[in-house]
């Protein structure tokens, strides 16, 4: 997936239908990244942006996220290609 292309609005309504599994997420200020994180063990993608929206979600403006078994290497991979950009 492409993070910079495919995200939704950053909602409690919009996140109730982000994935219920482990895997990567990005949190958007338009058009700039503000945080690439994991959800990893007993973690989902839903979870942690859910959690990220109580807490300080006020900057955040959109979503996007990718499902997979390691959460990990799959954010350095992102990394890589975001600073490669």
């Amino acid at each position: 997936m492409d993070f910079r292309t495919k995200r939704w609005r950053f909602t409690r309504e919009m996140i109730a239908d982000a994935p219920a599994h482990p895997g990567v997420y990005a949190l958007w200020q338009g058009d700039k990244l503000l945080r690439l994180g994991c959800a990893r063990g007993g973690d989902t993608i839903r979870g942690k942006l859910l959690a990220y929206l109580q807490a300080s979600g006020a900057a955040v403006t959109h979503y996007s996220w990718e499902i997979t078994r390691s959460p990990v290497q799959r954010a350095r991979e992102i990394v890589l290609a975001l600073e490669g950009a």
